[in-house]
This record gives structure tokens, C-alpha cells and sequence, in this order.
């Protein structure tokens, strides 16, 4: 799942701050949006800030200079979008805490607690209440490198949807006119694409030693090319520590139990990181063909009843538990035998 966290509990939180060690941080729950972020920060802050660099850089001093001693803020906003970027990187340049939470929790938690309206006021406080009783992980900042080949593929990704657009459009259109221009359309989309692609493979394979040696590595296991290694390294900055079971969750490949008393109805996936989802779908079908080990699993299941497609989901779970096993055994080699 987008930025792992507990499950939302029903019980009130005790206290405004989670303790750790001898530093008391102080949560604070802040909605964003393009122009605005309403922050709700307790007897700290309350209120609207401009979504701006020289009006956040103002807010945080602020809030550090009314933080008291060992009281450091831990910021709190919800992952939906990139309104966020400018409080991220203020928050990073400072090494002040942030979190990002998935907003399906922040709703779950507002649910439990019997709010169904929404305002921003309200949206600030009910994330402030969710990290004070769950306390998620702090999000880290991506090195330049995988920065830079995240928004390659986000870009290659929105100029590849068009090209899909364009071309279900285009048996529609009859007048030659219209029909000249889609295809001058197409002609440069997918130039743009080949270019962005060229990139991406520069990014992945020259300009940073760690990521081309774990991309390389990746690039190994039959089914998977340059571009869905470095997708899956862009991404997933935790690969290789995930294990089976997490890796599932975070790719929303896992499949959830639909029970109650005695019926049980059909597993489906959901959540998880679509991006990922994404990558791994065609490097998947080229596994089932010429990956041998995977072959045997998406014919075995064909072979029990299961659908086609529900064999393939099986197969991109199993693919990226097997790129999260390489790239742990890539980023820590075995010692070398003393002799």
C-alpha cells in the first residue's frame, strides 16, 4: 500500500504527541491543496497557510519557534496528488519530520469517528487525529537520480495514455481532414514517447552507479526489460526489503478475503501502488511465456479452472517478490569467505 500504515483503530487518542525517547514530536495535520494548506497544529497553529515556497519557509519557522524544547512538529499530509511537493522538500531541506498517509485510512479513521462532512478545517484535524493514533513512518526524500527517472516514466506514462486515446479515437473519424491531423498527432506522440524512452534508459543504465547496477540486476530475470526495471526502481525505493507478504500489499497484487459467517465470496486486489501494478502487467505476460518457473505457475493454475487473468495476477505477485529477492541479494552481497 501507498505509505505503509497501521490499521485504523476506534479508540480516542490519549494524548497529543507520541514519545520517543527523550523528544516529545507533536503531530500536526495539514490538508492541501493548489492554493492553500489549512493546518491544524493544536494550541500551536491553526489555520490557512499559502501554498507557496516563501509562505511555507515563513510557516515552518513559526512553528519551530513556538515548538517548545524537546517538542520538535511532525507534519502530516495526505499522499493524493502534487500539491504537497513544495511542504515535502521545505520539510526535507529543514530535517523536519513529514508524513505521508494514505488518504483511504484518513477516510476510514473520519468514518469511525462518525464525521461525514468535509471541510479543510475538518480534513487538517482528522489527519492530525489518525497520526496521533497510528504514528506512521516518516516519508524520506528520493536521491536526484531515482527522482529524475520517476517523473521520466510519469511523463512517458501520460504521453502513452494519449497515444491510446488518440487511436481508439481514430477508426471513428471519416473526415480526411480530421483524419490527417489525428495521425500527425499519433506521428509525434509516439516520437515524443521513443525520445522519453531513450532518456529513461540513459537514467537507468548510466547516470547513477546504484541504480544501473540494481536495474542491471533486475534486468536478468527473464520477462523483464530496461523499462519495467527502472519503473519498479523508481517507484519502490524499498525493494529488497519487503519480503513476500509486504511486497503483495504494497503492489495491491494481494488477494483480499471477501467472508462473513458461512459465505465466502471471490478474492480481489485492491490499494497498493498503481504505478507498480502498471509495470509489472506486460513484463508479466512476457514471464509467463519465457520465464520458466513462472510458465509452470500461470499453466498450473490455467489448468485448475482459474481464469487467464487471475493466473497472471498470481504470475506479477510472484514476479515482484522474485525482483525484491534479487535486489536484496544485490544490495547485500554474502561476505567474502575468510581464508
Amino acid at each position: 500500500m501507498n505509505n505503509t500504515t497501521s490499521a485504523t483503530q476506534n479508540a480516542e487518542p490519549s494524548t497529543s504527541a507520541s514519545t520517543t525517547n527523550t523528544t516529545t514530536h507533536v503531530y500536526i495535520g495539514i490538508d492541501v491543496s493548489k492554493d492553500t494548506l489549512h493546518v491544524d497544529a493544536d494550541k500551536l497553529f491553526k489555520g490557512p497557510v499559502n501554498n507557496t515556497p516563501r509562505e511555507i519557509e515563513k510557516f515552518l519557522t513559526t512553528l519551530l519557534k513556538k515548538s517548545k524544547g524537546q517538542e520538535k512538529p511532525w507534519l502530516c499530509i495526505e499522499s493524493t496528488g502534487p500539491y504537497g511537493r513544495p511542504l515535502l522538500d521545505a520539510c526535507f531541506k529543514r530535517d523536519i519530520p513529514i508524513s505521508q498517509v494514505n488518504p483511504r485510512f484518513v477516510k476510514a479513521h473520519a468514518t469511525s469517528k462518525g464525521i461525514l462532512y468535509k471541510t479543510d478545517r475538518t480534513d487538517a484535524h482528522i489527519i492530525r487525529s489518525f497520526a496521533e493514533q497510528n504514528n506512521p513512518p516518516p516519508t524520506r526524500p528520493l536521491d536526484p537520480a531515482r527522482q529524475r527517472l520517476r517523473e521520466l516514466h510519469l511523463v512517458r506514462d501520460g504521453y502513452t495514455k494519449d497515444i491510446t486515446r488518440q487511436e481508439n479515437l481514430l477508426p471513428s473519424i471519416t473526415l480526411p481532414q480530421m483524419r490527417k491531423r489525428l495521425q500527425a498527432t499519433l506521428r509525434t506522440l509516439r516520437r515524443i514517447v521513443g525520445e522519453l524512452e531513450q532518456q529513461i534508459e540513459h537514467t537507468a543504465l548510466k547516470e547513477d552507479a546504484a541504480i544501473a547496477g540494481l536495474v542491471g540486476a533486475l534486468c536478468e530475470i527473464k520477462g523483464v526489460g530496461v523499462l519495467t526495471a527502472s519503473k519498479i526502481v523508481a517507484h519502490v525505493p524499498e525493494l529488497g526489503s519487503l519480503g513476500r507478504r509486504s511486497s503483495a500489499y504494497l503492489s495491491g497484487l494481494a488477494p483480499m478475503p471477501d467472508e462473513s459467517g458461512t459465505l465466502s465470496g471471490p478474492r480481489k486486489i485492491k490499494g497498493g501502488r498503481w504505478h507498480v501494478r502498471q509495470g509489472l502487467y506486460m513484463a508479466a505476460h512476457c514471464a509467463a511465456i519465457h520465464n520458466e518457473d513462472l510458465r509452470k505457475v500461470y499453466q498450473r493454475l490455467v489448468a485448475r479452472g482459474k481464469l487467464r487473468k487471475v493466473a497472471l495476477i498470481a504470475v506479477m505477485r510472484k514476479l515482484f517478490a522474485h525482483m525484491d529477492r534479487v535486489a536484496r541479494k544485490h544490495l547485500n552481497p554474502p561476505e567474502a569467505p575468510m581464508v
